[in-house]
C-alpha cells in the first residue's frame, strides 16, 4: 500500500487537480455521506448528492467548480464487494483500490494499492505547488483509522 499527504492551496476544482492524469473512469466511487461536506460553486449547491458514482459520472461531477470542507471517497473496480473502510487492515483486505480523505478544507491524504496512482497524485501536488508533500509507504503510514470526523 502507498500513500501521500499534502496541504492544498485554494483551487476551484481541487479533486480534478488532484486526480489529473489518473484514469478515474475505470473505478466505481463510493461517497461516505456522513463524512462529506462539499459544495459546488456557486456555494451551497450540492457537489455529491449520491452515495455511488460510475467513473464517468464521478469525472463529470468533479469537473464542476467545487469547495470541500471534508470528504471521504473510496474507489473500487466494481461496487459489488464494497464496504466502508475504517482501518488500515480493512483497506489491505478489501477490494477497495483507493481512498481519498480531505479534512479542514486543506489537508489531503490519498491511499492506493497501485503505486502509479500515488506517483500521478504526487506529480500533480508538485506541479500545483501544494505544500508539506509526504510520500508514505506501508511502515510510514501511521493513520489508525480512515475516519475524518
Amino acid at each position: 500500500m502507498y500513500g501521500i499527504f499534502f496541504r492544498i492551496n485554494s483551487a476551484d476544482n481541487i479533486l480534478k487537480t488532484i486526480y489529473n492524469n489518473v484514469n478515474l473512469r475505470k473505478f466505481e466511487w463510493y461517497n461516505i455521506p456522513e463524512q462529506t461536506e462539499s459544495y459546488g460553486i456557486p456555494m451551497y449547491t450540492t457537489l455529491f448528492n449520491q452515495k455511488y458514482y460510475s467513473g464517468s459520472d464521478f469525472s463529470k461531477c468533479i469537473s464542476k467548480k467545487h469547495f470541500i470542507v471534508f470528504l471521504k471517497l473510496q474507489a473500487y473496480l466494481d461496487l459489488e464487494n464494497f464496504k466502508e473502510i475504517v482501518t488500515l487492515d480493512d483497506f489491505s483486505k478489501s477490494k477497495c483500490k483507493l481512498i481519498l480523505l480531505i479534512y479542514d478544507c486543506e489537508y489531503v491524504e490519498v491511499y492506493a494499492k497501485d503505486k502509479n496512482i500515488i506517483q500521478s497524485v504526487y506529480s500533480n501536488a508538485i506541479n500545483n505547488n501544494f505544500s508539506n508533500i509526504k510520500l508514505l509507504k506501508d511502515f510510514g503510514i501511521t493513520r489508525q483509522t480512515f475516519c475524518i470526523l
